[in-house]
């Protein structure tokens, strides 16, 4: 009867402290969704299927240090440089700790090819930024 309560003891321990290892785990697909799904749409010009990943509040940035953009200027920025220049990345990679993706691949628009280093950041299963590194 002993051995039974030991088990039963440790095999509550195991489990409380396994836990968040547990949640962490089954979470790190969670935040690059919205990305992968906008990686997706940018592969078939899926414009609603792009503005459809972003929160209303998204900015975005160039360089590691550069400063945000407002909200409005992100979204006119996400039309023009992305949507209307029928921006992709192949080759995508990605990444995810916690609620930072960051993906790598060959980025190429209208007049445009470059390496690609983004990172987003994805709050209630949406991006609310973008920086796109060099």
């Amino acid at each position: 009867m002993k051995w039974a309560t030991v088990s039963s003891a440790v095999a509550l321990v195991l489990s409380l402290a396994c836990a968040p290892l547990v949640a962490t785990a089954a979470g790190l697909g969670a935040s690059d969704k919205p990305v992968k799904a906008l990686i997706a749409a940018m592969q078939s010009d899926d414009a609603p299927g792009i503005r459809a990943q972003f929160a209303a509040n998204a900015t975005q940035a160039y360089g590691a240090n550069g400063l945000m953009k407002t909200a409005q200027a992100t979204a006119q920025w996400l039309e023009t440089d992305v949507i209307q220049r029928r921006g992709k990345v192949a080759n995508a990679e990605f990444s995810v700790s916690g609620n930072e993706v960051v993906v790598r691949g060959d980025y190429t628009s209208m007049g445009y090819a470059s390496k690609a280093d983004f990172l987003f950041v994805v709050n209630d299963g949406l991006i609310v930024s973008w920086r796109i590194r060099y």
